[in-house]
């Protein structure tokens, strides 16, 4: 994940859920909002291609590092949920 907040956020959220063969990607950022130690980045995306999802995922930087997110459908029904979960590893820059 690289994601810049203002003026206006831009960047990329990648994420892979294997055992539902599934890969969100996100076309947008809408916002970043910065509240301690924990970012909360919101926009939209495609889930294996198919266009019109939305996402909210939440991060916190501590001992370990926790990340969730929130993939929703089109009509705004939930399609994916999940964490928050400890990272064991990976990359993340907000700037």
């Amino acid at each position: 994940m690289d994601v810049k907040g203002s003026p206006s956020p831009s960047g990329v959220l990648e994420y892979l859920y294997i055992k539902k063969l599934m890969n969100f990607l996100s076309t947008k950022i809408t916002k970043v909002s910065l509240s301690g130690n924990t970012v909360t980045i919101s926009g939209s995306g495609n889930v294996n291609g198919a266009k019109g999802y939305t996402f909210t995922a939440t991060v916190t930087n501590g001992a370990p590092d926790r990340f969730s997110i929130v993939i929703r459908k089109p009509d705004g029904s939930v399609y994916h949920s999940a964490g928050p979960k400890a990272l064991s590893g990976g990359n993340l820059t907000i700037q």
